[in-house]
């Protein structure tokens, strides 16, 4: 893959991951969608993870410039927007990053400033499309997610579950290409 993406994990996503027992899920995220980043200020909220075990996943942990701590503290964001979401909204905004997170409000002030953004369930969905798990394996995940989480409510799993019907259907009906000539 030439052109891999930026990904800037907010606590909630890591956190999550880590809880359903399916942290090393996002090193398939960090080896084929793309570059998975963590804020220094959100490895501190995330119990057993160490910068040793993100470097062992691929995982690049990064301390925001002083450029972007300036710009975090002068964000004009809900005041309820922790510290650790102002530097994930701030590294991903001035980097040109993909903010992953599953919390309304950072998603919110992300659309409002034109960063990219996307929810920790559409990271299964774009392991799916990568061939990397099956969607039955996505499925289980997003149980797991929802389970220790606490944060995706029913619409959004049933959003993803007909995303992923989707993806499936669009998968038989892709023709398979000959393996060889005549």
């Amino acid at each position: 893959m030439t052109d891999k993406a930026s990904l800037i994990l907010d606590a909630n996503v890591v956190i999550s991951y880590n809880d359903a027992g399916i942290l090393w899920v996002l090193s398939l995220v960090n080896k084929h969608i793309g570059q998975v980043y963590i804020v220094t200020a959100v490895l501190e909220e995330v119990r057993d993870l160490s910068d040793v075990d993100c470097a062992r996943r691929g995982f690049k942990v990064i301390k925001p410039t002083p450029l972007e701590m300036s710009h975090a503290d002068k964000l004009q964001v809900p005041r309820d927007l922790s510290g650790v979401d102002r530097k994930c909204l701030a590294v991903a905004q001035e980097r040109n990053y993909t903010c992953v997170t599953n919390e309304k409000r950072l998603r919110k002030s992300c659309e409002k400033r034109a960063v990219k953004c996307r929810g920790g369930l559409g990271l299964l969905t774009l392991l799916c499309e990568k061939h990397q798990i099956t969607t039955n394996q996505a499925k289980e995940y997003a149980v797991k997610l929802k389970k220790t989480s606490g944060r995706i409510s029913e619409p959004v799993m049933q959003e993803f579950f007909e995303g992923l019907g989707q993806l499936e259907t669009r998968s038989r009906n892709t023709p398979e290409l000959p393996t060889s000539p005549g």
